[in-house]
């Protein structure tokens, strides 16, 4: 019974020890895992941060302005430090002129809109390159360019005429603006007639025909209309331009004609009737003295 229990235990002896090696190979090997992993394993970082943007929002790239000077400059930004606005005008000759600053700020927000005008008549009509540069905390730069036309599309009133009409000057882009709406108002109602002057290019000096006008002031509003393409009907152009003038239907002024009969104006009209009156004076005198002499030649 003895040699039989040595046995049994011999064998359980053997089976643990066997059990402890297959359980020992299967632990790690102390620093084993470092080195496995630098060659097996991919370790992948996503860094999520500030990334600086500048974009031009208004106006939109070849955008084209008419009549209204005043043009604003929008622009939105994310993680900027500092926004600088500035611009480059070319005028209608092609001549490029310097760079101006239209503004500059800090922005207090990580994005916000901020919007900066410009005087565009400060420059004059032709193309506009509008730049805005931002810079962020590290000193990246980003930057949106936007480049917008400012073109003529105007009335002006003229009322130096010498007989006392009133006259629109227009003066707009050919190839661009075709026609022109003029409208005349008194007092906020629309005359009829002459309301609205319809204008085909080339024309660009209209009459407003004061005929028949009440004394007072009057407000000119011109509509003009872009170049419709083939099939296509014409669109009024945005901003329309407004001009005033004053009528006087007991003022209409009379043309000086010098220094004549002490300084007093004359018409042309009266000039004729004059002329005409003095003709038929002496024709009459003349024939007169002929009769005359007739009848006194007959008595000798």
């Amino acid at each position: 019974m003895r040699k039989t229990h040595k046995k049994i235990l011999g064998f359980l002896s053997f089976g643990l020890v066997a059990a402890m090696t297959v359980f020992a190979a299967t632990l790690p090997i102390p620093g084993a895992k470092a080195a496995t992993s630098t060659v097996t394993d991919v370790i992948r970082v996503t860094v999520i941060g500030s990334q600086i943007q500048v974009d031009i929002v208004e106006p939109l790239n070849n955008d084209v302005v008419f009549t209204r000077s005043s043009q604003q400059i929008t622009v939105d930004q994310q993680h900027a430090k500092t926004v600088t606005i500035t611009g480059v005008y070319t005028d209608e000759d092609g001549v490029d002129h310097p760079q101006f600053t239209i503004g500059s700020y800090n922005p207090t927000d990580v994005h916000d809109t901020h919007s900066s005008t410009i005087n565009l008549n400060e420059h004059g009509y032709g193309t506009y390159t509008i730049t805005a540069t931002g810079v962020d905390e590290s000193g990246i730069i980003d930057e949106d360019v936007k480049v917008f036309k400012y073109i003529p599309a105007t009335a002006d009133i003229d009322d130096s005429d010498e007989d006392g009409d009133i006259y629109i000057d227009l003066d707009y882009e050919p190839g661009v603006v075709c026609s022109a709406d003029v409208n005349v108002y008194l007092g906020g109602n629309l005359v009829a007639p002459p309301s609205p002057i319809h204008v085909e290019a080339p024309i660009t000096r209209v009459k407003i025909p004061v005929d028949g006008f009440a004394t007072g002031d009057y407000t000119v509003i011109t509509t003009a209309y872009n170049c419709p393409g083939e099939g296509e009907d014409p669109t009024p152009l945005p901003f329309p331009d407004t001009d005033t003038f004053h009528y006087d239907e007991e003022d209409i002024p009379v043309p000086d004609t010098g220094g004549l009969f002490m300084g007093l104006n004359i018409s042309k009209t009266d000039y004729l009737l004059t002329a005409i009156i003095v003709f038929f004076a002496f024709a009459i005198l003349a024939l007169f003295i002929v009769i005359k002499g007739r009848k006194t030649n007959k008595r000798r």
